[in-house]
């Protein structure tokens, strides 16, 4: 709620929606509650009870880390609009509607760290923009693949959402698929 909360006290009419990862159902009255007060910002809200918590906290936290992704996948393959991924603890420092909306002419945008040797590293997690262009489907789709692959064998770490990210634009790339990318830097996120 306090990340909705920026966007509306700044006015700023947008489009957002928020999946709650578990909680009670006392819990997401109270954010539809909340959201129900908005007068510039739109939200859809939907909840997911993934019973992911009841299996302690270190499961919980990659559980939610990760299925982002693959929830993502799920909403742009219905809604065929361009979305973005974004952590909720993140603070606006601006308008982000300009840089929301550059996404029409990109497949994917993400902020990477190409000198970074670790694989974990090289494509940050908690900002990723998709359209829902034949390459941006193709992503999305891969990481989501990734991620799945991985929680049905047990060993998924903590991370994997970033890696999953970075194997398939690796992947894509190794194959003459690369995406129309807008690489975001310090300016940007």
């Amino acid at each position: 709620l306090p990340f909705i909360a920026q966007f509306e006290a700044a006015a700023w009419a947008i489009n957002l929606h928020v999946h709650i990862l578990d909680g009670d159902s006392a819990q997401w009255a109270e954010a539809a509650a909340a959201i129900a007060g908005f007068s510039h910002v739109r939200v859809t809200l939907t909840a997911e009870a993934s019973g992911a918590h009841g299996q302690g906290l270190a499961y919980a936290r990659r559980y939610y880390h990760a299925v982002r992704y693959i929830r993502l996948f799920d909403e742009l393959r219905q809604w065929r609009r361009p979305m973005w991924m974004l952590d909720a603890d993140a603070q606006l420092l601006r308008d982000p509607r300009a840089l929301l909306s550059s996404l029409n002419r990109y497949d994917v945008a993400f902020k990477s760290y190409p000198c970074c040797f670790e694989p974990v590293l090289k494509i940050d997690a908690s900002c990723v923009g998709i359209s829902p262009t034949p390459l941006g489907l193709e992503f999305a789709r891969r990481v989501a693949a990734y991620i799945a692959y991985w929680k049905s064998r047990g060993t998924w770490e903590w991370g994997v959402d970033q890696l999953g990210l970075f194997s398939s634009y690796a992947h894509m790339s190794d194959q003459g698929r690369e995406p129309a990318t807008l690489f975001l830097n310090d300016t940007h996120v």
